[in-house]
């Protein structure tokens, strides 16, 4: 009988190191949780190319489908270039903000590109916009090494 009583006894006090354990793992795991700062973003400075580094030039398209609506972009030194992200930015009558983007991919066979930039947009047929003001091209150049330039090209029509 007295063997049960010390079994009892123990099991109880047991049961209450271990209640009390848990609920002080608890108490103390919330109190002691630090809160997460949020990183700062920290902007990548791209370094930026001339124009003549690259070959580049900007000239008002004069004839063919987009004649006097659009811009002739040029870029005759490609060796080490991989591809170009182009943006085209305007303002167009009613100062609506407008543009366009694209890729082109520099093939080893490529001496240069030559892409045409409409202002407006084309499918079957081409509707332009009119009263173009604020003209910016820019370009996100990847090199061959995985280096990145900018080049930025405001135009005056």
């Amino acid at each position: 009988m007295q063997n049960k009583k010390v079994i009892i006894i123990g099991t109880v006090a047991l049961c209450i190191i271990i209640i009390a354990g848990v609920a002080g793992f608890i108490i103390f795991s919330k109190g002691s949780k630090k809160t997460e700062q949020p990183v700062a973003q920290q902007d990548m400075v791209v370094p930026t190319v001339n124009p003549s580094d690259i070959g580049f030039s900007l000239t008002l398209i004069q004839s063919g489908k987009f004649a006097k609506n659009g811009l002739d972009m040029k870029i005759t030194k490609v060796s080490e270039i991989a591809s170009i992200d182009y943006e085209l930015d305007y303002t167009s009558q009613g100062n609506i903000p407008r543009g366009a983007i694209g890729h082109v991919d520099v093939k080893p066979t490529d001496s240069a590109i030559d892409q045409q930039l409409p202002f407006g947009t084309c499918s079957d047929v081409c509707h332009f916009d009119s009263g173009i003001t604020d003209i910016k091209v820019t370009l996100k150049i990847t090199n061959k090494d995985g280096s990145v330039n900018q080049l930025v090209s405001p135009f005056s029509l």
